[in-house]
């Protein structure tokens, strides 16, 4: 599943709606992303020719603004790498993927950042409580 930011309590709610079955098998993966890379990002790939395919459609700036600018994921996390949240009663193991600089228009850096935060997300599951 994805979520967006969401504003200063969109991951909160949303993790409040998934069942406790999602919950007892979940991680959480977070790409890091500053706002302000988020919004360059999003004017990049924008292709008018393309605007209703999911790969190159593009919000206004103040539609990025309303919705990605505040990010409540910094008090949920603690501001650390890796950890759980508790989410309903259960411990949910997250780790953060930090793509700035970005590494996804490289395959080798990818390849290796992507390895090894789902290594430590396995790692927090298997000897999670």
């Amino acid at each position: 599943m994805e979520f967006a930011r969401g504003g200063e309590n969109g991951f909160a709610n949303a993790f409040q709606h998934l069942s406790d079955d999602v919950l007892s098998r979940a991680t959480i993966l977070y790409i890091d992303v500053s706002f302000e890379e988020s919004l360059r990002k999003n004017r990049r790939r924008y292709r008018p020719e393309q605007a209703d395919s999911i790969l190159y459609h593009s919000l206004e700036d103040a539609k990025m603004e309303r919705y990605y600018k505040d990010n409540d994921w910094e008090r949920l996390s603690g501001g650390h790498d890796e950890g759980f949240i508790a989410v309903k009663g259960h411990q949910v193991p997250f780790a953060v993927f930090h793509n700035e600089p970005e590494k996804t228009l490289d395959p080798e850096l990818l390849g290796a950042a992507l390895r090894d935060v789902t290594g430590r997300l396995v790692k927090l599951f298997t000897h999670k409580g």
